[in-house]
């Protein structure tokens, strides 16, 4: 296993990384060189990419029987906030599950092809578990980024739901986002309340039987975990990951969180059991995922071929609509030789 993180186009032409042959024009020649001479250098039977949009990815997708494959591996749920799922030319595309396939043709417009994976993800393995809940646990929120927690409606959601511990006296557990200061929790004096210390997820989801969050991917690893959600959010919030369609319609206030509460503990094994629904939609192969992938890379590099769906789009390498508008974002790629 080679990594390598990939060049610049000032780099690839200061340190010569370039070669042919040459099939594209002159606008993406430096694109085009750079995946030859990745090729020639590293002779890979799998390159695995990371970076999405990265306008290198089509070069270095196979083109003859014999030339290495690539596998793009998705960072998470594909949703609509992000623009950068529209570069889709790749062998093979490992999304999470179907929620993102589902995702991706939808899109009004997309670039390439490739055959989709429903791999799950490569951050969970057969440790990525814990005991079932109990209904009588603390609960557990999920604190936002510093520049959500910041805004008016970040300090109302954080006021409403101090406002509920404050009368129901339920222990609760604020786990912060890596990059908050915390300034609201920390200068917070309230009994019951308390900021948990930097801890994997794992850890913080297993003091709790439900999960309060503002919008985050994080509410996946929950339900992976077994841990309910309710999402906190403001009506005009959208919900890409469907988290109401699976745990009930979203809370803006104290008083319909105190409703939501009840509802999730009163019939708690319902809630439960959403969890595994919700996993089932968005991530593939649960905690097997890592699993899973591993050896689908190994089916690849014996040369066996990979069953999956396909999925086409526009394929004119020498259109302007290839000129993807995160044109310098180029891919991380590691090399199986």
């Amino acid at each position: 296993m080679l990594e390598t993180v990939a060049l610049s186009e000032k780099n690839i032409v200061k340190e010569k990384a370039c070669c042919g042959p040459f099939e594209s024009g002159l606008l993406f020649r430096c694109y085009e060189g750079y995946a030859n001479w990745l090729r020639k250098k590293y002779n890979p039977k799998i390159i695995l990419t990371f970076r999405n949009g990265a306008v290198l990815s089509p070069f270095l997708k196979s083109k003859n029987i014999g030339d290495p494959v690539t596998f793009h591996m998705a960072h998470s749920v594909l949703t609509g906030q992000s623009s950068r799922f529209d570069m889709l030319d790749y062998d093979y595309y490992c999304l999470y599950g179907k929620s993102s396939f589902q995702y991706l043709k939808k899109l009004p417009y997309f670039f390439g092809s490739c055959q989709i994976i429903l791999g799950g993800s490569y951050l969970f393995d057969k440790d990525f578990v814990l005991t079932p809940a109990n209904s009588k646990s603390p609960l557990l929120f999920l604190g936002m980024g510093p520049e959500l927690e910041e805004s008016s409606e970040g300090q109302k959601i954080y006021e409403f739901v101090c406002d509920w511990q404050k009368v129901n006296k339920r222990q609760l557990y604020v786990r912060l986002h890596q990059r908050s200061k915390g300034e609201f929790w920390k200068s917070l004096s309230q009994k019951g309340v308390d900021i948990l210390p930097e801890e994997p997820f794992q850890v913080s989801a297993s003091r709790a039987s439900l999960v309060l969050s503002p919008y985050t991917n994080a509410v996946v690893d929950a339900a992976l975990l077994g841990r309910p959600v309710q999402l906190v959010a403001f009506p005009n919030e959208q919900d890409f990951l469907q988290v109401e369609k699976f745990f009930g319609p979203r809370v803006f206030d104290s008083v319909g969180l105190d409703r939501a509460i009840e509802r999730h503990l009163n019939n708690y094994k319902e809630s439960v059991n959403a969890c595994r629904n919700f996993m089932e939609f968005h991530l593939e192969h649960g905690v097997d995922s890592l699993d899973y992938i591993n050896t689908t890379i190994l089916e690849l590099l014996a040369g066996h071929s990979v069953s999956g769906p396909k999925i086409t789009g526009e394929t004119n390498q020498g259109s302007p609509t290839f000129l993807h508008k995160n044109q310098n974002s180029l891919g991380t790629t590691s090399s199986k030789k």
